[in-house]
């Protein structure tokens, strides 16, 4: 069975588990003929992948590193800064480390405020990314409530990683990504792997550019929504692609 017919065949047991799933697999720098699409213009809850496009915004905008931000208030969720008693101003260099590597809440909201919402969904747009919208902070319960919801696709965010590539900051934050339960789960020696992960209720999510020891990068990316077992599903897109490009 070829790479494509297994990750359609996986797209297809998700499906059958009563929810959504959805697949990008491309090489970092070659032709869109060479992608393998499932699925991938369909709009997920973005939860954590949206920080991606965050961290392009600032990168291409050329927020100061050494700038330093108010760091409060401080919203529940994934990341550190929350649970800290004392926190000060910190740099746009850190805050933009805590969103990617332990994926921090506060520290994205922090960053949200300064670059404004507006600036990231206009980046979105010039960008081609015609599914992905910034519509609130992250836990903002009440606009959540309000039908407002923080959207991306597959193909988007295979899209924004690709141009990640190009800076070694974003690379190595997303490198030392902590939450390995999904592409990374069988990681074979000599790969390198710098991903972004997404977590609500029902929703997982993974994506990054894998670097194996010999051949050029690809692009990978898993979205799942209302299955019993995304963070499996998306542990068995990495081992499928791992082993072909292992076998190439």
């Amino acid at each position: 069975m070829s790479l494509r017919e297994a990750l359609g065949a996986l797209v297809e047991r998700a499906e059958a588990a009563g929810g959504r799933a959805a697949v990008v697999v491309r090489p970092l720098h070659g032709d869109d003929d060479e992608a393998i699409a499932v699925a991938a213009d369909h709009r997920f809850t973005a939860a954590s992948l949206i920080k991606l496009p965050i961290l392009a915004t600032a990168l291409d905008s050329g927020l100061p590193f050494d700038e330093r931000l108010p760091v409060r208030p401080a919203v529940p969720g994934s990341g550190v800064l929350a649970h800290l008693a004392d926190v000060g101003d910190m740099s746009v260099r850190d805050l933009l480390t805590l969103m990617v590597a332990v994926s921090d809440n506060t520290a994205t909201n922090v960053l949200i405020d300064r670059i404004g919402r507006e600036r990231v969904n206009d980046w979105c747009a010039r960008h081609g990314l015609t599914a992905t919208v910034l519509a609130r902070p992250l836990m903002d319960l009440e606009a959540h409530a309000r039908g407002l919801d923080n959207l991306t696709s597959a193909a988007d965010v295979a899209s924004v990683l690709s141009r990640l590539a190009d800076s070694p900051f974003a690379v190595r934050a997303l490198e030392a990504q902590q939450f390995n339960d999904r592409l990374p789960r069988h990681l074979p020696p000599g790969f390198r792997l710098a991903h972004k992960t997404g977590e609500l209720t029902g929703v997982r999510h993974d994506a990054g550019i894998v670097y194996p020891p010999a051949g050029p990068p690809v692009v990978v990316a898993m979205l799942t929504d209302g299955t019993t077992d995304g963070a499996g599903h998306i542990a068995e897109c990495g081992r499928l692609v791992f082993s072909a490009l292992a076998g190439s």
